[in-house]
């Protein structure tokens, strides 16, 4: 059951298990110049794969926060978001951001399979999806080609300054072993604890 508040001004729904927000229209000439980026998911059997999904997320963060035109969430912020049955509304109001964005990584073998969808947060409504298979020889280009296209559907700029464009990441290594050691490097970083950091000092030595 939904009853609106008449307690004062209010911009909220209520429902007897707490407050829920409002949808509010979504406007497509309305570009979006705030992000979150939420932790993907990883769709792989094996949970070992989860440093491949928190690396790849640590890309998207990357690439996306050299946009000039967006602010973009900090990795700690967000972080919260990995596990919850918050609503994208709830989150987009409490991060205070127009768009999120939200996604899954599978793992099978040596091909890579993406999902990145843009969500406006306060109207839920899905703005774009894209699906990306690739090999996982190619994965730090799929991070620059996932980064771009998520800004152009933000209708962002895609410079750096003036004229300049963004740079791009050469295509990963021939040899697949050693993007896994760069991607798991990634993984070690994010923890900034010692033992972490160690640990991705010798990943990028394998790299």
């Amino acid at each position: 059951w939904w009853v609106l508040s008449t307690v004062g001004a209010t911009d909220e729904l209520t429902t007897i298990s707490g407050p829920s927000v409002i949808p509010v229209a979504y406007n497509v000439d309305e570009p979006i110049r705030s992000l979150a980026v939420l932790p993907l998911q990883n769709f792989s059997e094996d949970p070992g794969q989860d440093y491949f999904a928190a690396g790849m997320h640590a890309a998207l963060l990357e690439r996306l926060s050299q946009l000039p035109a967006v602010r973009v969430v900090s990795r700690t912020s967000v972080a919260q978001y990995a596990t919850t049955d918050k609503t994208v509304p709830e989150i987009a109001r409490e991060l205070g951001v127009e768009g999120i964005v939200e996604g899954s990584v599978l793992r099978a073998g040596e091909e890579v399979r993406i999902t990145v969808q843009l969500i406006h947060g306060a109207s839920d409504t899905h703005i774009w999806a894209q699906e990306y298979v690739r090999s996982f020889t190619d994965v730090l280009a799929l991070q620059s080609e996932v980064a771009n296209r998520i800004a152009e559907e933000s209708q962002a700029e895609l410079a750096i300054a003036g004229d300049e464009p963004m740079p791009v990441y050469a295509e990963g290594s021939a040899v697949p072993a050693g993007n896994e050691a760069f991607m798991g490097a990634r993984f070690g970083e994010i923890g900034e604890t010692r033992e972490g950091l160690l640990a991705a000092l010798e990943s990028y030595r394998q790299a």
